[in-house]
């Protein structure tokens, strides 16, 4: 794998596959003294072999398998030449989504999915369900994937790195929830079309049967409507996400379960997006599913887990 990092996915890879009996090479450009926490993470691993300050070209060109990690560019010297000589290029959040076997719900956008993804998983927690948070808000979720099951909720953030380097084809989120897209990344991405691509993929990916929530009036996301592949549910003030997530969810004083518009095409108007969290924990507490009382839904929005 190229690229140990700092922020567990790289451990977390590595462990994961050297535990399926993958002979694992971990190569980073940073010293071994630079990477101390991610060592001792993999400490009585069986790691086949480090090689730390430095890339050799042999690993790459002998390679079957290369996870990359986020932070390396696509345009890598090193990546090329994996790819050339065969190898299929993968990454730590590729492992999770084509092993988990629960529900994943994916957040992305360029502010506030942190805070968005720790509030989703606290609603659903409030709503009695077995939640696990990850991704880039700085948890492998591949150190639990095994104890994952099928009725239980995983709820990833994505960065745009992580979506870019999902193979086409990858099994995406069943939930895709977009917060917002402003420029950001351009020292990474070619350029801003690539950085929009990236996290389109997340929802233009997906099966006709999964849905994709985010407002077309914020600004930056107006023409991305049409590239939705299932149901395709306008956020108000990110009061859907809490509705949708939970089932049976309704909102207080509504007559119907989904009170939402659903289309393929964004309205005419929509009312502006809240984009603050003290907001959206306003709206989202409105939303009381059955056996659960409004209060203690409340208190998961407006106290959720710490975001580091």
């Amino acid at each position: 794998m190229i690229g140990l990092g700092h922020f567990g996915g790289g451990a977390a890879a590595a462990r994961w596959l050297a535990r399926q009996g993958a002979q694992v090479t971990v190569t980073d450009l940073a010293t071994a003294d630079r990477l101390g926490d991610s060592l001792a993470a993999l400490e009585g691993e069986p790691i086949h072999q480090y090689v730390l300050g430095r890339h050799r070209e042999e690993d790459f060109r002998n390679a079957e398998l290369v996870v990359v990690n986020p932070a390396v560019q696509p345009t890598s010297p090193w990546i090329q030449i994996a790819r050339q000589a065969g190898a299929r290029l993968t990454s730590e959040m590729q492992l999770f989504l084509e092993t988990c076997r629960g529900r994943v719900v994916g957040v992305t956008g360029s502010n506030g999915k942190s805070t968005t993804a720790a509030m989703i998983a606290a609603v659903l927690r409030s709503a009695g369900r077995r939640v696990f948070l990850g991704g880039n808000i700085g948890h492998s979720l591949l150190d639990d994937v095994r104890a994952i099951e099928p009725g239980d909720h995983a709820v990833v953030e994505l960065s745009s790195f992580q979506l870019f380097w999902l193979e086409c084809g990858t099994r995406m989120p069943e939930t895709a929830v977009i917060t917002n897209f402003t420029p950001n990344h351009l020292d990474w991405h070619s350029d801003l079309a690539e950085y929009a691509r990236a996290k389109q993929r997340l929802f233009a990916g997906q099966k006709t049967s999964d849905m994709a929530i985010f407002d077309p009036s914020s600004p930056g996301l107006s023409d991305w409507a049409p590239l939705v592949r299932g149901r395709f549910v306008v956020s108000q003030a990110s009061r859907e996400v809490a509705a949708v997530l939970v089932p049976g969810g309704v909102a207080k004083g509504a007559t119907h379960k989904l009170p939402v518009h659903e289309s393929k095409k964004p309205p005419s108007t929509a009312p502006p997006c809240s984009r603050r969290p003290a907001q959206a924990s306003n709206v989202l507490a409105a939303f009381v599913p059955p056996f659960h009382r409004r209060d203690s839904i409340a208190a998961a929005i407006a106290n959720p887990p710490p975001v580091l």
